[in-house]
């Protein structure tokens, strides 16, 4: 039989018919969707997995790239305020580094910032783009693979002690 414009092609099918392949096809909709569905709310959940939690405030996954000494060295990090009341992120403090600084912005000419606002309820993901942690005056290179003890200081809220994780990309 030819086939041409308008019709379609003569498929092989199965002993069973043509409504085998809708089934399977509305099969694996139902099943794909909700897994990719469980994906989508399961990501953030894995980004706070190797983080640390005090109280009401949680830190994911926080990170470094790779740089040497004596830097200067930015950190990222995802923080979530769950509770009723608007978090301020006030000092960082860290062994590894004579000077650590909030900035925002990126490279050189990044804003130093005071306090950083977390609001009630709210999320900050500190990243290159925005809001950082940037460390100057190491006293040795960071290297991929290592980890390095970072403090997030509150106002009003107990301090967040943090792994810092040195890795090319995020996620390790």
């Amino acid at each position: 039989m030819p086939v041409g414009l308008g019709h379609r092609a003569a498929v092989p099918r199965d002993a069973a018919g043509p409504m085998i392949g809708r089934a399977s096809q509305r099969m694996r909709c139902m099943v794909f969707r909700p897994a990719a569905l469980a994906l989508t709310l399961l990501l953030p959940a894995a980004a706070l997995a190797h983080g640390s939690k005090t109280d009401d405030m949680r830190a994911g996954h926080s990170w470094a790239p790779p740089v040497d000494a004596p830097g200067p060295a930015r950190v990222f990090v995802p923080l979530v305020n769950e509770g009723e009341r608007a978090r301020e992120l006030v000092r960082v403090t860290t062994p590894i580094a004579g000077r650590a600084e909030l900035r925002r912005g990126t490279d050189a000419d990044a804003a130093r910032l005071d306090v950083l606002k977390i609001d009630a309820g709210g999320m900050v993901n500190l990243a290159r783009w925005r809001e950082h942690i940037r460390l100057t005056q190491l006293g040795e290179d960071l290297s991929d693979g290592e980890r390095f003890p970072l403090t997030l200081h509150f106002a009003n809220h107990p301090s967040l002690e943090l792994s810092v994780v040195v890795e090319r990309q995020p996620g390790h």
